[in-house]
């Protein structure tokens, strides 16, 4: 069943193309009326509103260098982290401090963001199947993690910073100890980028992440698909919509009606009033 068509009354800024791709969206969502549109002149990257400045370039440059050297995790009790010689250290794409959207996964998959040093992309520079199927996701918003692609550049991270490794059904669930050894690493991240939504991709990091943040954490147990938390870090308010993985393989059509009902509310999170 088609799901029924929201009224959005809102302000979009950005340029002439910036507001056709999100108009566009928007109508492929079912979203009857459009918001409105101020154009302004691009700067730098011609989709961001604003030019990162180069403090902020220097200090995601510095966390990244400090993540890439951090050994908390190697050799401790509580922790299976081992020493990986096949991780790159991650790339900086201005655009992304300018992101509203931050898509937080579980930990560093095998082969995209450990060896190429961008989320969802491989080491020959394609997105990896789950990252065009994220992709497409966040193209639904306007967004995209495809850094070649026009569209407004979705910041990405995980609980952990390293591979966790596999276990008999695929990889490893990152410890305790280990999520609250890399936590600090995503709440840095988290303050530089300032985001309006975060995408928790996956039960653990729904559960963990809105345990540290969210301001209702009666329903941790079991956290609804498709829903979306208020969310706190130090007085800045955000919203956090929790999503079933995009690895995900069962329950296809169900999946498939979260995603989609969950980026109507995306939608109208951004671009209203």
């Amino acid at each position: 069943m088609r799901p029924r068509r929201k009224p959005i009354a809102g302000l979009i800024q950005g340029d002439r193309k910036t507001c056709a791709i999100i108009l566009d969206c928007g109508n492929k969502l079912g979203i009857d009326e459009a918001p409105t549109c101020l154009m302004i002149r691009p700067t730098g990257d011609r989709l961001s509103l604003l030019s990162a400045n180069d403090e902020g370039i220097a200090r995601i440059e510095r966390l990244y260098a400090e993540v890439f050297a951090c050994t908390t995790c190697i050799g401790v009790t509580g922790c299976q982290i081992t020493a990986d010689p096949d991780r790159v250290r991650r790339r900086v794409l201005a655009r992304a401090l300018n992101s509203k959207v931050f898509v937080i996964g579980q930990a560093l998959s095998k082969n995209s963001q450990r060896k190429s040093g961008l989320p969802y992309v491989l080491a020959n520079g394609r997105l990896s199947q789950t990252g065009r199927k994220l992709d497409a996701f966040l193209g639904s918003f306007g967004y995209t993690i495809d850094p070649n692609s026009e569209r407004w550049y979705a910041y990405s991270s995980d609980l952990i910073q390293h591979y966790p490794g596999k276990d008999k059904d695929g990889d490893r669930r990152p410890t305790i100890a280990e999520r609250d050894n890399c936590s600090a690493w995503l709440r840095r991240e988290l303050e530089l980028v300032r985001p309006k939504v975060v995408i928790l991709l996956g039960e653990l990091p729904s559960r963990d992440f809105l345990s540290r943040y969210g301001l209702d954490r009666s329903c941790l147990a079991k956290v609804p698909w498709g829903c979306s938390f208020e969310c706190d870090i130090a007085g800045w308010e955000f919203a956090a919509f929790v999503m079933p993985h995009f690895s995900y393989r069962f329950r296809a059509n169900f999946v498939e009606a979260v995603r989609l009902e969950t980026a109507q509310r995306i939608w109208h999170h951004l671009y209203s009033i």
